[in-house]
Parts: structure tokens; sequence; C-alpha cells
């Protein structure tokens, strides 16, 4: 099921039009490069990608610097582009506080 966010982006994506893909590679390299690939050459114009950890980045350095992307949790070494990561000690600390809370 689609959370609240994922389901405001993709209302306002339909709304202006744009087309959505999701794709998942289950963690295969392999998979990732040819998702990657196909995506290439279905002309998309922009990436979200969370990236196989320690993936082959050799085709994610071949995406055009002019197509917008954003990588998810793994930045990949000499592919500068923005990455959103997230804190997890943090998060672990916050899901702990409300447990505790809701036991109390």
């Amino acid at each position: 099921m689609w959370n609240i966010q994922t389901q405001q982006f993709l209302l306002k994506s339909e709304l202006r039009r744009y087309q959505v893909e999701v794709a998942v590679s289950e963690y295969s390299i392999e998979e990732e490069n040819r998702i990657l690939t196909q995506m290439r050459r279905d002309g998309i114009r922009g990436y979200i990608i969370w990236p196989v950890k320690d993936g082959d980045d050799r085709l994610l350095s071949q995406l055009s610097t002019a197509t917008p992307i954003v990588l998810l949790d793994r930045p990949v070494p000499g592919l500068h582009v923005p990455y959103v990561t997230s804190n997890n000690y943090a998060g672990g600390l916050q899901a702990m506080e409300h447990l505790i809370r809701a036991l109390i």
C-alpha cells in the first residue's frame, strides 16, 4: 500500500502530466543495470534511485549530467549528484520512545 507522501507525489505528477515508472532490482547489480539501460532508452528525464550497495557505478556515471538524479541512502563514489540519507540511530530512538510512551 502506498503511503500518503507517495500518493501525493503520484497525484501531483499526474496533474502535471508526468509519467512515473517504478522498478525494483531486488539488490541485483545486473538487474539495476538492465533497468537503468532500459529507462535511458525510454527517454526517462529524471531519476530517483536507491542504488545497489557496492553496485557497479559504471552505468550510473554514464547517465547524462543534464538528467536530474537523486540517490536514496547510498551515495555512489565519483558520481556527484544529490542524495538523501536516513538517520537510523535517530529513527530507532524515536521508535523506541514512541513504544515506551504507548506502553506507559
